[in-house]
């Protein structure tokens, strides 16, 4: 599954970067966890746990766009 970043964010130690508008791929869960978390291969090549709420689906964020145009 694929999914857009809504935020910038930035780790204290820089590690955990993501960037607002880029896609991401979700990663398959490592263990049983929160349904509330993506599973991201963040912009410096780490997995880790991002709230889902960083995310919106493509169609989510099309429709965004548009709203902007319009």
């Amino acid at each position: 599954m694929k999914v857009i970043c809504i935020k910038d964010f930035k780790s204290q130690s820089l590690n955990y970067e993501l960037t607002y508008g880029k896609v991401y791929d979700v990663q398959p869960k490592p263990y049983l966890g929160s349904r509330r978390y993506y599973f991201i291969m963040c912009d410096r090549g780490y997995i880790s746990s991002y709230n889902k709420s960083l995310f919106v689906s493509l169609q989510t964020w099309r429709e965004m766009q548009l709203n902007k145009v319009l």
